[in-house]
């Protein structure tokens, strides 16, 4: 089960088709394409959908209920043809909170920089360590983030062998020239977000991570001003490894899918909690302050 996370005897396995992981969405939206030949990307949308939720990307046995629920939403570029394509993505995932039906959002990425070939009925198959196609190793590489984001929320540090293992990938495929690999590009690369999940810098936002879930969410209804508080800790937290680093993707990627989430978890917190929380959250997430500052109008 994922909430006991075994990484003393991980091994890098090929794909197979049972006990996967991923409860994955994808939906694929081609209105910019100029063509009649809409059935490449059904057989495409398919393929993505087969590829992420039927490859096995751990050792551990998942329920069908323990499946990480996720999204997967490319829209295609107007320059995409029937057989070569390019994509802005969104990758959203979310964990249950324990006791409750609500799913709290653990991801919410956006990549501008996915190109990549694809034949009608090709097979998709990712081999660890291997570079097959672009395609295999975009998504690999998000399916590997998604996990170890789930499993950093069940455990301190859970998620490190799988953020090594999309850092990996990361470096393999970079020596292949595609976009949004690069270490020298974009700030919002692909390689900054391996490389902020597996930098000493970022452990303490990733225990954040532990424990805003597990120890403040998983237990909120029991002790809701505890939990309050316990966020805020993890907000402290966060807001010195933020001036710690000088790229701070992820602790972005953080905001962009918590913003909502904590401004309905304070909008009735005592008038201190509030004006602490509104202050870190303004001071973290400007581009979201004049929504915080709607919690001291609660």
């Amino acid at each position: 089960m994922r909430y006991f996370i075994f990484i003393f005897s991980l091994l890098f396995i090929s794909t197979i088709s049972n006990a996967q992981e991923l409860n994955c969405n994808v939906i694929l939206n081609y209105e910019r394409v100029q063509t009649q030949q809409t059935d490449i990307f059904q057989g495409l949308e398919q393929a993505i959908s087969n590829f992420m939720n039927t490859t096995k990307w751990t050792q551990d046995t998942f329920d069908e209920n323990e499946r990480i629920n996720c999204n997967l939403m490319l829209i295609l570029g107007k320059n995409s043809s029937i057989t070569n394509f390019t994509a802005t993505v969104q990758i959203q995932s979310s964990r249950p909170v324990y006791g409750t039906d609500y799913e709290s959002p653990l991801l919410n990425l956006f990549d501008n920089s996915w190109a990549f070939s694809y034949q009608p009925s090709e097979p998709l198959i990712y081999t660890e360590n291997t570079y097959a196609t672009e395609l295999t190793a975009l998504m690999a590489f998000y399916a590997f983030i998604i996990i170890g984001s789930d499993y950093d929320s069940f455990a301190p540090m859970g998620g490190s062998p799988f953020f090594q293992r999309a850092q990996n990938l990361a470096l393999i495929a970079e020596q292949n020239g595609a976009p949004g690999w690069s270490s020298s590009g974009d700030i919002r690369d692909r390689y900054w977000i391996s490389e902020n999940l597996n930098s000493a810098l970022f452990e303490e936002y990733r225990q954040s991570i532990y424990e805003y879930h597990r120890l403040a969410l998983d237990v909120y209804e029991e002790d809701v001003d505890g939990a309050r508080k316990k966020i805020l800790t993890c907000l402290e937290k966060i807001a010195k490894v933020r001036k710690a680093t000088t790229s701070s993707l992820m602790i972005n990627a953080f905001f962009d899918a918590k913003a909502t989430e904590l401004i309905n978890i304070f909008s009735s917190a005592k008038q201190e909690d509030k004006d602490k929380a509104v202050a870190l959250l303004s001071q973290m997430d400007p581009q979201n302050s004049s929504d915080y500052k709607k919690i001291l109008k609660q």
